[in-house]
């Protein structure tokens, strides 16, 4: 465990965990019965399968959105983490000041 609480390997599963969601939200195909009636069951039904794929489209954007963004992070983070511990063991080899 890092001092953090969590660990790169973890902070690397939760952002393919998000995509993987995402992908699998984006893959949802929510489609009215068919049929050409035109009472006001099927109308309601093609209205929720309409907001269905709206909503679909926006939670698996969010998701993958999410997913780069926390893999972006970690890696960023991880490179600081190394520039930060070589500058540190450079000025800790040249001794105090």
């Amino acid at each position: 465990m890092s001092v953090f609480g969590i660990t790169p390997g973890q902070v690397a599963q939760i952002a393919a965990d998000w995509k993987t969601c995402g992908a699998s939200i984006a893959d949802v195909r929510v489609t009215p019965p068919p049929g050409g009636s035109t009472s006001r069951v099927v109308a309601a039904c093609v209205e929720f399968c309409a907001q269905a794929r709206r909503t679909a489209t926006t939670e698996a954007d969010r998701l993958t959105g999410l997913g780069d963004a926390l893999s972006r992070f970690d890696a960023l983070t991880s490179e600081s983490d190394r520039a930060s511990a070589s500058a540190l063991g450079v000025a800790s080899a040249k001794g105090p000041r």
